[in-house]
């Protein structure tokens, strides 16, 4: 019986003994070459999606064991299925060969670790263990995002390789992600909302509704009492600003959206962003002293250059603290209004209301405002210059000398969950060192979270909470000659010899005093802080 779907038999596959793959050829591929007599009968059930191209040499992407020539074999029944073995190396570059939604020019890498949603050096991670989401190639990162991503592998009936389970904590370990529950969010957030001709009335209408949508899951409250609670402004615009509410004349969330409604349509031709941005700003002045404050617009034209250009008040909305939120309402194409926006918009933070579910995105933007260390501390984010997304962790290096149990000691005193800073990812030892060497004199050389743990035979990390977590670094942080246990059981970070680096290395617990890193968690939906001080 002839199979179907994803192979073609010539005539001496008619036998069932040189099967080949879709599109069918001559003769079969050079890296297909089952035994001659096998009789190996190839089943489908459905529809089974064919690779994505032909080829008559074995691709290099293409890995199986025990070697690219000779396919490997699980019996199920009567029955054989090929199966593939490995995933593309790590450090490899896609495959020449054009994958789905991949452009040819396209030269970018993947990770076994997910790297954070903001960043676009991963470009697929997985909703299960088995089934990768791929990423157009674009200039701009691509979110993870289950709810919006939609290009998936092709569904196949056949036995597919499943992606590796990861054996050691480093893999499985993930540094703490910010907290995001929009119930118990604690910020002050003016809205500003263009009500131009080129917003038209029914637009207006619509950016109260998506308005209505983000605000429905967060506290709406006044006042300035402490607590997990939000407070809005309002301000409308066109060629002037007006103020439509201050921080304080929302009482509830039903108030708000009664007041978003009945936004007035100003009408007029011309727009001026710096105008609204100055008032929103001066509405901020009023705001509650441990809340973060952010600023949402919503606008459907740019104009700049002269007098009234917003970038300069932009940035200095910006280097104040304040994050400014920017969406591109309703244009076709969208692409140069949102770029323009994004000049204004704090880094990451510009969206185009076109977008896949939109009121998602504003939402994490405000988590992510909601997510930021107390004084002195620094927040460990995908980039210590030019961050784009934040970990729900905060270090500070401390200026004194101990030794590491003290040093252990005074990092819990700091705060509730604090201690000696742990890297469970090689981005976090790199983002470690990076910082300590900005507020650390030379030689380097400060204590870390790592100890060897007898009860387990391993070393283990600090963690919140004094848990341990085992260490089993896949990346090669050690000193030369270390580890070394007859140097002592707690280890250090100290500057190589020779070299502009650090690396792990064994010291006595209680001889040998040197600086220190400390983490904590960073104040968040779930850690809520009531002053920005320690």
């Amino acid at each position: 019986m002839k199979p179907e779907g994803w192979w073609e038999s010539s005539t001496i596959a008619k036998n069932h003994t040189t099967p080949q793959w879709w599109p069918s050829v001559t003769t079969a591929p050079s890296w297909w070459q089952p035994t001659a007599g096998m009789n190996t009968k190839f089943t489908t059930a459905g529809t089974a999606s064919s690779w994505p191209t032909a080829a008559t040499s074995v691709p290099w992407w293409w890995q199986s064991k025990p070697t690219p020539h000779t396919p490997s074999y699980h019996t199920n029944s009567n029955e054989q299925r090929r199966t593939s073995h490995r995933w593309i190396p790590p450090t490899s570059p896609r495959p020449a060969t054009r994958w789905p939604q991949y452009s040819a020019q396209s030269t970018r890498r993947f990770s076994t670790e997910q790297s954070d949603p903001a960043t676009a050096d991963t470009w697929w991670a997985t909703t299960t263990d088995t089934t990768p989401r791929w990423f157009s190639s674009t200039g701009s990162p691509q979110h993870v995002n289950t709810a919006v991503t939609k290009r998936r592998w092709t569904s196949t009936s056949y036995t597919t390789t499943q992606r590796p389970v990861p054996t050691t904590p480093s893999q499985v370990l993930k540094e703490r992600q910010c907290a995001c529950d929009p119930a118990k969010l604690y910020l002050d957030i003016v809205v500003v909302v263009d009500s131009s001709l080129s917003m038209t009335k029914d637009g207006l209408i619509e950016v109260a509704a998506d308005l209505a949508t983000v605000f429905q899951w967060m506290n709406v409250s006044s006042g300035t009492d402490v607590g997990q609670f939000v407070r809005v402004g309002l301000v409308t615009f066109s060629n002037q600003a007006f103020v439509n509410g201050n921080l304080d004349d929302f009482t509830s969330y039903n108030s708000l959206v009664k007041r978003l409604f009945q936004m007035p349509y100003l009408g007029g031709s011309e727009l001026n962003i710096e105008s609204a941005l100055q008032s929103a700003s001066d509405i901020l002045q009023s705001s509650r002293y441990y809340a973060r404050t952010a600023i949402l617009l919503y606008t459907s034209a740019y104009g700049e250059g002269g007098f009234t250009d917003p970038k300069a008040i932009a940035n200095q909305i910006k280097e104040s603290g304040t994050k400014i939120i920017t969406v591109a309402f309703r244009q076709q194409p969208e692409g140069s209004l949102v770029e323009k926006l994004s000049h204004l918009a704090s880094p990451g933070f510009s969206f185009a209301s076109r977008q896949s579910i939109i009121t998602d995105e504003i939402l994490r933007a405000l988590c992510q405002v909601n997510c930021y260390c107390k004084n002195n501390w620094v927040q460990y984010t995908d980039n210590l210059y030019s961050p784009r997304a934040r970990y729900g962790e905060c270090i500070r290096a401390m200026d004194v000398d101990a030794n590491w149990v003290t040093a252990s000691f005074a990092c819990q005193a700091m705060a509730p969950d604090a201690h000696l800073v742990n890297e469970l990812t090689p981005h976090k030892n790199y983002f470690v060192y990076e910082y300590a060497s900005h507020v650390l004199p030379r030689p380097y050389k400060y204590s870390i979270g790592l100890r060897f743990d007898p009860l387990s035979g391993n070393y283990a990390w600090q963690t919140a909470n004094n848990t341990k977590v085992p260490s089993s670094q896949s990346y090669d942080e050690w000193n030369p000659g270390y580890p070394n246990r007859s140097e002592g059981d707690c280890v250090s970070k100290i500057e190589r010899k020779g070299w502009y680096d650090v690396g792990y290395q064994n010291i006595d617990c209680l001889r040998e005093p040197m600086r220190y890193v400390c983490q904590m968690p960073a104040c968040d939906t779930e850690n809520f802080c009531s002053s920005p001080d320690n």
